[in-house]
């Protein structure tokens, strides 16, 4: 699946859950390999080369919580810095300023941290008392 995107540049456009599927091998089979198979192969799109690099930037430079690396390769894909800034939270739960490293906790204060930033770019919603 990361061959397709990050080396290919194809896009599956609908990879939700419900069109992925995980077959494991049945005992005693010659290969021990768990697969990934995708479904509903009705859209997919092929990325531009310098936008399948910048892609590729981009996800790197997230899982590194680098983030000049986010803003530059966002700017190379046409995203402003408000989404820029709080893109790796959809993918990491951290901005790119936490210092925990991935799978790690956060501190409570970075959570709050975190809050604010949502709602700054106008993401958090509150809910009703």
């Amino acid at each position: 699946f990361a061959a397709m995107i990050f080396d290919f540049g194809f896009i599956h456009c609908d990879a939700h859950p419900g069109n992925l599927l995980v077959v494991h091998p049945p005992p005693g089979a010659p290969t021990s390999r768990t697969k990934l198979v995708l479904l509903d192969h009705g859209l997919y799109r092929e990325l531009p080369e310098a936008t399948r690099e910048a892609n590729c930037g981009l996800w790197r430079a997230m899982a590194l919580q680098d983030a000049a690396g986010i803003n530059r390769h966002c700017t190379e894909m046409g995203i402003d810095a408000t989404t820029a800034t709080v893109l790796p939270l959809y993918f990491t739960n951290r901005s790119a300023a936490t210092r925990a490293g991935l799978g790690q906790p956060i501190t409570a204060s970075q959570k709050a941290e975190l809050k604010e930033l949502l709602a700054r770019a106008g993401l958090l919603v509150e809910p009703r008392a």
